[in-house]
């Protein structure tokens, strides 16, 4: 990809991308290319239908081949300009989604009770119980947990956005404790 790849790098660094979402733009991006053994710019529509259908056929989840379209998409629009070759792909659908397997909550104290160090029980707990995912509970601070009105301040989320999430009071009385 040569030129073309250190472009994207540019603009999705001018964009303001994550570093791990920027690796994967470039990884499918670079994926597409071998497929066809051209430059991106020799290719054009028929190819990036052709390349999704393969996706498709392929039985990969909805998630992964929205994933790459949304590589080619920024690929073809913003680095190479050409926003015509993307503009008629639909957006995959996921399919059929299945509910999430859930502890008892009789479970989810044997697990969190068998972990022997108390920062990462605390680290945890604060994570399953206010529904954080783990980077944010790692970036977790003092002053983001709002104790009067029950809530955790997460500042910086995926796609670099700020919520609100429930502090329940049992997790509170844990924090407490612990700090």
């Amino acid at each position: 990809m040569g030129q073309v790849r250190d472009k994207m790098v540019e603009d999705l660094r001018l964009a303001g991308y994550r570093p791990g979402t920027q690796a994967h733009y470039l990884d499918c991006a670079r994926r597409f290319v071998a497929h066809f053994r051209k430059p991106p710019t020799q290719l054009g529509e028929p190819h990036v239908r052709e390349f999704m259908l393969r996706l498709r056929e392929r039985r990969l989840q909805g998630s992964t081949v929205r994933g790459y379209l949304a590589s080619l998409r920024f690929m073809y629009a913003v680095t190479l300009q050409r926003p015509e070759v993307v503009a008629g792909i639909p957006w995959p659908r996921d399919g059929k989604r299945k509910l999430p397997v859930v502890l008892a909550p009789v479970e989810a104290e044997q697990i969190l009770s068998a972990i022997p160090s108390a920062k990462d029980r605390v680290i945890l707990m604060t994570a399953y119980g206010a529904g954080l995912r783990i980077s944010e509970a790692c970036a977790l601070r003092p002053e983001h947990i709002e104790s009067q009105r029950n809530v955790i301040h997460v500042v910086d989320g995926k796609g670099a956005k700020e919520r609100y999430t429930v502090l329940p009071e049992r997790l509170l009385t844990l924090l407490r404790e612990y700090w």
